[in-house]
């Protein structure tokens, strides 16, 4: 039924807003370039292909717009740089919470020996396409923690990896400076939030016994954390993706 709707918009295809050339284009226009773009990964390229989009139908000027992306930084707890000590960086996605942003996180980090923390609250989603997925573009390592921590070492054991477990998340965090090496990367990313009160707002994830708190205490104590240089995926034409906007 959408495919027909009078006002349906695409972005991600050659004729509108598409990611290619490591750019934002709008047609054969080339309007803003990513390197300006402080938000990582493929799927933040896109979502910003779309914000345009939304703001021509509208009758907003996007093009004239586009600049703006410069100054955007993100929000907090979405693949948020929390800084590196010991030449390890640590990053917080702890509000994302699907299997599928989990893989959009790590696709935003090509070639980085990424140690993932997974788990928290049970929510009953489908594991399996993800655990696919992950054991054929496996990280440096993966640690399951919290409530639903066998659930998932159990699926991905089917798809070929053995992850340890945690206890809880500060534990994982113990696990996770034990595994990596420095230039490593730890990325909180639970696919399902620790707590539903930690996951439900910024404000709430600061104030909750959590891991993006710990680490904030021991950066806030400790000497040596550093602001790491962002790496970024290349963002090429057949990563730009055909989606639908509708009025």
């Amino acid at each position: 039924a959408t495919a027909v709707h009078p006002a349906r918009r695409l972005y991600g295809e050659a004729r509108g807003w598409h990611v290619a050339q490591d750019a934002l284009w709008r047609a054969d226009t080339r309007v803003f370039d990513l390197a300006q773009f402080a938000l990582p990964g493929a799927h933040n390229a896109r979502n910003a292909c779309a914000a345009l989009g939304a703001l021509e139908i509208l009758g907003g000027d996007a093009v004239a717009a586009a600049p703006a992306l410069a100054r955007f930084r993100g929000l907090p707890h979405r693949l948020q740089w929390l800084g590196a000590r010991d030449a390890i960086t640590w990053i917080d996605d702890s509000i994302s919470t699907t299997p599928e942003a989990t893989r959009a996180a790590l696709e935003s980090l090509p070639g980085a020996a990424v140690t993932l923390i997974l788990g928290g609250h049970e929510r009953g989603l489908d594991w399996a396409p993800f655990a696919a997925w992950l054991a054929a573009h496996a990280p440096h390592a993966v640690i399951a923690q919290g409530a639903n921590a066998a659930r998932i070492a159990a699926a991905l054991h089917v798809a070929g990896l053995a992850p340890p477990c945690a206890d809880d998340l500060e534990a994982a965090l113990r696990l996770a400076r034990t595994l990596t090496a420095p230039g490593g990367v730890v990325l909180l990313r639970p696919a399902r939030p620790a707590s539903i009160s930690s996951a439900t707002t910024p404000r709430a994830a600061d104030a909750s016994p959590n891991w993006p708190a710990s680490i904030r205490r021991r950066r806030a104590k400790s000497a040596g954390w550093v602001s790491p240089e962002r790496p970024r995926a290349r963002l090429d034409s057949d990563q730009s993706r055909q989606h639908g906007i509708q009025r």
